[in-house]
């Protein structure tokens, strides 16, 4: 009954987390041998279903680095409200239920992982990631009891890394997750990702930055970097 309780708590939590804050769902898939471009076509076709039955945004992305061919199609919504909406929508939608009749029938890949989850900055919309970026995505999972000091950390590193060329985006999990955290450095392309971390190594801020961190404090569970390709 105590877990049931602590269950129950960590959901409620994570809800009131996303009600006013940008909210994703992110799906892992990997294609089956020689069928990539037929699962990106697949890809292209759902997300115009999607778009047309809610005020979610969908962004295809290419995993490069942190992952073994693998893409992740990535729905955002404003907000819970929308999600919610969309939720009811797309459960009646006709043309959804062809398009996954025929996909699960004659699959070009496979569902490797997903996650749900909410950005930490509630001012963030869907529409601040229609432009192409690339990204490098670090997961973190904070010790027992110092989530609160794991997050005070990634703030105070935010303006550094910032200052480098980067844009800073801090995702909890939600629903399908396990206590992580996605710190999320994002660019217009490689060469200002490369640029950035070049100039972060050389950074006296970060230097220090580093200096304090305690490694008893969080662990680094998982890197990915990839770039949106619609």
């Amino acid at each position: 009954m105590k877990r049931i309780k602590l269950i129950i708590t960590s959901l409620i939590l994570t809800l009131s987390t996303l009600s006013f804050a940008e909210v994703l769902e992110v799906y892992t898939w990997k294609a089956f041998s020689g069928e990539e471009e037929r699962m990106l076509r697949a890809f292209s076709e759902a997300a115009e279903i999607h778009i047309t039955e809610g005020n979610v945004s969908v962004a295809i992305e290419r995993l490069d680095m942190g992952s073994t061919g693998e893409y992740q199609y990535v729905m955002r919504w404003d907000n819970l409200a929308d999600w919610g909406e969309y939720k009811d929508n797309i459960s009646g939608s006709e043309k959804w239920t062809r398009f996954w009749t025929k996909w699960s029938r004659n699959p070009a890949g496979e569902l490797t992982a997903t996650i749900a989850g909410s950005n930490l900055d509630q001012t963030r919309l869907r529409s601040d990631y229609d432009k192409p970026y690339v990204f490098a995505d670090n997961v973190w999972e904070p010790s027992p009891g110092r989530t609160q000091e794991m997050l005070q950390r990634f703030m105070i590193a935010k303006p550094i890394l910032e200052a480098t060329g980067a844009r800073v985006e801090i995702y909890s999990e939600g629903l399908g997750g396990i206590n992580r955290y996605h710190y999320v450095l994002l660019y217009d392309s490689w060469s200002d990702l490369a640029a950035s971390y070049t100039k972060i190594a050389s950074s006296q801020d970060w230097l220090e930055f580093q200096a304090g961190n305690d490694p008893e404090g969080s662990t680094l569970v998982g890197t990915l970097a990839g770039q949106k390709l619609n």
